[in-house]
């Protein structure tokens, strides 16, 4: 269950950080996309020691 929320959720965010990078603005667009991995990354992990830890 939470491999497919994972898998979901991940080709969201990539789709909305396409469509949300300006072209006019990389280094803004790095940034968030950055902060959109580490999020990603952090939910995984709570997910997995939730789940592990249950």
């Amino acid at each position: 269950m939470h491999k497919t929320a994972s898998a979901t959720h991940s080709s969201a965010a990539q789709r909305g950080a396409r469509d949300a990078r300006p072209p006019f603005s990389p280094l803004g667009w790095n940034v968030g996309s950055r902060l959109i991995v580490a999020a990603a990354v952090s939910g995984l992990l709570w997910v997995v020691l939730w789940w592990a830890l249950d």
